[in-house]
């Protein structure tokens, strides 16, 4: 790092930047300078002047996270859908279920592109009121073990990680039994290729009761 700082001109930074159109300026002997920003409206301009000759490199990083039942639905390259089913494979209603009812989730990812993705991840997170009702331990075969590289079961989520050709899809079922009563939120389930942000797909939550 250095050595790049060095390259660029120096360390010291000596910059003007406006927001919310007011003029900042930041000057100091260091090679890193960070600044809160405020935003008030959807778009916003910030610009940033350099008073020096050297070479500065603005960085914006954003963070936070959407109210519950409200996150962004996205297809990109990638399709995600889950189908809730009970043993005999009719369609279950998982908005009202009663306690000890067994059901499974079948979470079908499917390729839109042309191309051949490899490291794919697909995470599927359950409500607290669920369980995952994993066998494997005793039985030692998950059916899921032969269209997936890797198979995380946790208390309350499914990590699978697979590769995918264009144009195809995989299905994977993950068994759960309704168990507690009350009110509980399903996150959506999400999917990406871990090394291309070019290809990911996530689906909306909901609430769901689990009654006697």
């Amino acid at each position: 790092m250095s050595k790049m700082v060095m390259k660029n001109g120096g360390r010291s930074i000596d910059l003007t930047f406006t927001n919310n159109r007011k003029n900042i300026n930041v000057k100091t002997d260091r090679a890193i300078a960070q600044r809160e920003l405020s935003v008030t409206s959807f778009k916003e301009d910030i610009e940033v002047k350099n008073n020096q000759g050297n070479i500065i490199y603005a960085t914006l990083t954003q963070t936070g996270k959407l109210p519950v039942g409200e996150e962004l639905t996205q297809q990109q390259n990638l399709r995600l859908s889950v189908n809730y089913q009970d043993p005999l494979g009719n369609s279950v209603n998982i908005n009202e279920l009663r306690q000890g009812t067994e059901f499974e989730a079948k979470v079908t990812i499917f390729n839109s592109s042309d191309d051949y993705i490899d490291n794919v991840a697909l995470t599927h997170i359950v409500p607290s009121g669920w369980e995952i009702v994993d066998t494997s331990f005793v039985s030692g075969d998950n059916e899921n073990a032969s269209k997936a590289d890797y198979v995380d079961t946790r208390d309350d989520r499914t990590h699978l990680y697979f590769d995918l050709d264009a144009k195809k899809s995989k299905v994977f079922t993950i068994k759960l039994n309704a168990s507690f009563l009350g009110d509980y939120y399903l996150p959506g389930a999400q999917v990406e290729a871990m090394y291309d942000n070019n290809y990911q797909a996530r689906n909306k939550g909901q609430w769901v009761k689990i009654v006697q």
